[in-house]
């Protein structure tokens, strides 16, 4: 796919390497959010960590690295997730998902915080790692989630992106978001959750 498009830039985010819903078919593996097709056909479901060693997956990694930097050069961005324990409802109220949930949250995310590592030192790519600065939300476009965040998260993304794309800035690992959305967003969650913990700064 990525052969024939015509695209200057790559952005990825690595979510299928601890997702949920990835399968096997006939020798190949592959992610599919929307999976009925998948289940009639008999694949096989899994967890990459559980499937492969950590050798096999860290040499796919570098496999999928390569590729990208020849193809792209340094105009690769990838943009950090994460499996959120807590989520913000539609009154801006936050509730933690439930234990079981929370417990393979913090189970994939440290591999994934091993694996968006290894990828952003490997390829030296723009790296937009804010993600630990915001929660889900139930009011997400899609549904609630543990990978569905706050909008203010997205907007963020999309300033950073462009500034990236504008002037291919010597920045590579970008960790601050505007400092008026940190205040804005910590002044509506502290007003509706008075003495939580959970707010983030």
């Amino acid at each position: 796919i990525l052969d024939n498009s015509g695209a200057q830039w790559l952005v990825v985010d690595l979510y299928t390497m601890t997702a949920l819903s990835v399968f096997r078919y006939r020798g190949r593996v592959y992610c599919a959010n929307q999976n009925f097709g998948t289940k009639r056909l008999g694949a096989e479901k899994l967890i990459l960590h559980k499937a492969f060693s950590e050798e096999e997956i860290l040499a796919e990694l570098d496999r999928f690295a390569d590729y990208v930097t020849g193809r792209y050069g340094d105009r690769v961005i990838l943009i950090k997730h994460k499996r959120m324990e807590h989520y913000i409802d539609f009154r801006d109220r936050i509730f933690p998902f439930s234990e079981k949930e929370v417990a393979v949250n913090r189970e994939h995310n440290r591999y994934n915080d091993r694996y968006v590592e290894y990828f952003a030192n490997r390829t030296g790519c723009y790296y937009i790692d804010i993600i630990d600065q915001f929660l889900s939300d139930e009011m997400n476009l899609l549904y609630l989630n543990s990978v569905h965040y706050e909008n203010e998260f997205y907007e963020q993304v999309r300033s950073i992106m462009g500034r990236i794309l504008a002037e291919h800035p010597a920045q590579r690992h970008f960790t601050a978001c505007d400092s008026l959305t940190r205040v804005r967003r910590m002044a509506r969650l502290v007003s509706a959750n008075p003495g939580s913990e959970v707010v983030r700064s």
